[in-house]
This record gives C-alpha cells, sequence and structure tokens, in this order.
C-alpha cells in the first residue's frame, strides 16, 4: 500500500487542483438530496429508497460500463460534459437554437478547450482512465473543438442580442485565457468550483427554498458528500496495493465525477427542466 510519500508523484498545483474538485465542486451534486426532498421523494422511507436506489445503481452502472469499455466511456462522458456544462452556464433563453449554441461554445471550450491547449499533459489523464491508447479520445477532442469554434461562430449570427454576446465572449475570453496558462487539472478545477458548481448553487437556491429552509439544504448536502468521500476512500484504499497512487487517484476523482453526474444530469438537465416547464 502506498503512504503519504506517495503524493509527491504529483505536482502541487493538481494536489490543489484535485483536492479543490472533490472538496470544494463535488458537493454541489450533493444538493440532489434537497432536491430530493423539494420534490417530496423524501416524505417516506419507500419513495426516500426508491430515489437513493435509483440514484446509487445509475453511478454503479457507470462504473461497471467504465471497466468493460473504458475508451467509450471517457468519450461518452466528455460529450455529455461538454452539454450539461455548457448548459448550466447558458442563460435562459426560449429559443432551443440560440440555447443549444451558446452551451456548445461554453461546454466546448472547458472540455476541448483544455485538451487542446495541453496536450500532452491530458493525453497523460486519459491515458490513466483509459488505462492505455488515448488515440480515439483525441479523435473525439479534435472534433469537438471544430464544433465548439463552428458553435461561437454561429452564435454571432443566432445571438443577435449585444449585450449577450458581450457576456458570453467576454467569459469565454477569460476561460481561455486560465485554460491555457494553468496546467490542465488546475484549470478545470477553476472552472469546476468557481463558475459551473457556483452558478448551479446560485441557480438551485431559489427553487429550493420554496420549500426547504436552509438548515435543511445544507444538511442534506453535507451528508451526501460526506458519503460520497467516505465511498472514495475506500476506492483508494482497495485500489492502492495494485496501482501507483498517481494513475489510482485520477480514476477515483473522474471516474467518480463521471458515476455522479449521469444521475445529476437526468435529475437536473432532465426532470427539473421538465418539472419547471410544466
Amino acid at each position: 500500500m502506498f503512504g503519504f510519500d506517495a503524493i509527491g508523484s504529483l505536482d502541487a498545483a493538481s494536489i490543489v487542483a484535485l483536492l479543490a474538485i472533490v472538496f470544494v465542486g463535488m458537493p454541489h451534486g450533493a444538493m440532489d438530496g434537497a432536491m430530493a426532498m423539494h420534490f417530496g421523494w423524501m416524505n417516506n422511507i419507500s419513495d426516500a429508497l426508491k430515489f437513493l436506489l435509483s440514484y446509487i445503481s445509475i453511478s454503479i452502472l457507470i462504473v461497471l460500463i467504465w471497466q468493460v469499455l473504458p475508451v467509450l466511456s471517457l468519450i461518452l462522458f466528455l460529450a455529455i460534459s461538454i452539454w450539461h456544462f455548457g448548459r448550466g452556464d447558458t442563460l435562459e433563453d426560449s429559443s432551443f437554437a440560440k440555447m443549444a449554441v451558446e452551451s456548445i461554445s461554453r461546454g466546448g471550450l472547458v472540455i476541448a478547450g483544455i485538451s487542446q491547449f495541453h496536450k500532452s499533459e491530458s493525453n497523460k489523464i486519459f491515458e490513466f482512465l483509459v488505462d492505455g491508447d488515448a488515440t480515439y479520445v483525441w479523435h473525439f477532442l479534435d472534433a469537438a473543438a471544430v464544433v465548439t469554434i463552428l458553435a461561437m461562430v454561429l452564435s454571432v449570427v443566432i445571438i443577435y442580442e449585444l449585450r449577450r454576446l458581450i457576456i458570453i465572449f467576454s467569459e469565454l475570453v477569460l476561460l481561455s485565457i486560465v485554460f491555457f496558462f494553468a496546467p490542465p487539472l488546475l484549470g478545470f478545477a477553476i472552472y469546476f468550483c468557481l463558475f459551473h458548481s457556483l452558478r448551479h448553487v446560485k441557480n438551485m437556491l431559489p427553487i429550493l427554498k420554496d420549500t426547504l429552509s436552509g438548515f435543511q439544504i445544507s444538511k442534506l448536502t453535507i451528508y451526501l458528500s460526506i458519503a460520497t468521500w467516505i465511498i472514495g476512500i475506500f476506492a483508494i484504499l482497495q485500489m492502492s496495493s495494485t496501482s501507483n497512487f498517481e494513475p489510482v487517484i485520477i480514476k477515483i476523482v473522474f471516474i467518480g465525477l463521471a458515476a455522479l453526474t449521469v444521475p445529476h444530469m437526468i435529475l437536473v438537465d432532465g426532470y427539473l427542466e421538465r418539472y419547471a416547464q410544466s
């Protein structure tokens, strides 16, 4: 089993980034428990068990599929991340076309931008995640970069409101500078914690406070965050005897993130949006 000196295999920026992703960014997804209570799914034991078992089952299924089809799983995770990140950052609009091009522009910059700016370092991370060659992952990312640029150009045509375009491109330029100069893990952590997670919390709180108190929201979020961290620790301990620290921690963080993102997206980008429109 590795000791704490094994952390030396990671540079300081990567350690800070991974800690921020786990302890600052990931808890925003733990608000899903408060959302379940908001929808009345935690009012009795039967409904609570249905929600928790469904959520956990989806997460476990993602992990199992990743073990069998790691390359395809990573590509699909990157694809849904482009949409999820972009959708979470996009200004509300009744037009699907405007929402789509803005979402792809924003989410594509995060996923394709960081990867293309730091190909060597990103490739090392991808190879850890797929246990081997990441060539097909790069085929997807190259295509994603082209689609992202096209979406940015198209947004100028479709989103003709000057104020909105200024807001979008000001943020894209700012993030581009961050992604270009910061190492990939640190750049992603800055975006994930300071942009995506904070926006999610800001958007969810007014909805949740219609039925829940701030204490209830905080309590559920903390409980689920702690549960996630405990599962991560057990996974690290289990894998530590057969693998080096660096690939283990990268796998735990990002495969875990994928496993939590899918049910989170089903709830937030699926059910919540339909609920809000009904």
